[in-house]
């Protein structure tokens, strides 16, 4: 008999789960209440603003309509992204997939023909890493969810957004993304799926060349954001 997991939030055994159901059903509730929200990146309001400050002072999104991250990057949620990408555990994967589906079912309610856009991975990642971390979500969006995908950008950059500070990040907006040579037919609208919103810039950045292509509207969406 195999080793129960330990849930991450907690620290009670859960099984073969990731989380507890007690925990699932208590802390990852994916929110549909977007009037709590700022307008444009979706961060939790602490005003009765439609927009949050960095919105107002210093905004990142224009091509973006609006992001919804599920989460904030805080607490228990920074173990469990660092488990998944940096320990490779693939099983948060199915987990992340099934709240990200409830949400992105809920924004093609609102908006019919909506597709998922995911944000492609660095050239050669996926060789030499054996697999990429947005790419594995949208599969299962796709093939256990039933959610249209459309892999239609491509990757310029090799860096890692992580290792650039926030002005490097902003400055590779409408170069790091291209549109693939294969694409004849865009859709009107669009949701563009990354893992964690940083700065914007990677949302804004697929979102300018979506936009130049003919797509109408492009909204974001991510597990988490970083407030």
């Amino acid at each position: 008999m195999g080793a129960e997991n330990i849930c991450p939030v907690c620290n009670e055994k859960c099984g073969s789960d990731v989380v507890c159901k007690n925990c699932e059903s208590t802390y990852f509730v994916v929110n549909d209440d977007e009037d709590c929200c700022c307008k444009k990146c979706g961060r939790i309001l602490v005003s009765e603003k439609d927009l949050c400050l960095k919105c107002r002072e210093n905004p990142v999104f224009k091509e973006i309509h609006r992001a919804f991250p599920l989460f904030g990057y805080r607490l228990w949620n920074i173990q469990l992204l660092c488990s998944w990408k940096m320990k490779e555990q693939r099983c948060f994967s199915f987990f992340f997939a099934k709240l990200m589906a409830r949400k992105i079912s809920f924004l093609q309610k609102k908006n019919p023909g909506l597709v998922v856009v995911p944000v492609p991975p660095r050239n050669g990642k996926i060789k030499k890493m054996g697999w990429d971390q947005v790419e594995e979500i949208a599969s299962i969006l796709e093939n256990i969810y039933n959610i249209k995908v459309q892999r239609l950008l491509q990757r310029n950059s090799t860096k890692q957004q992580k290792k650039l500070h926030r002005q490097e990040r902003l400055s590779t907006i409408g170069t790091s993304y291209s549109l693939k040579q294969e694409v004849y037919d865009v859709p009107q609208k669009v949701v563009v799926l990354d893992d964690i919103i940083t700065t914007g810039a990677t949302l804004e950045s697929c979102a300018k060349v979506l936009k130049e292509a003919g797509v109408k509207e492009v909204y974001g969406i991510s597990l988490y954001s970083v407030d």
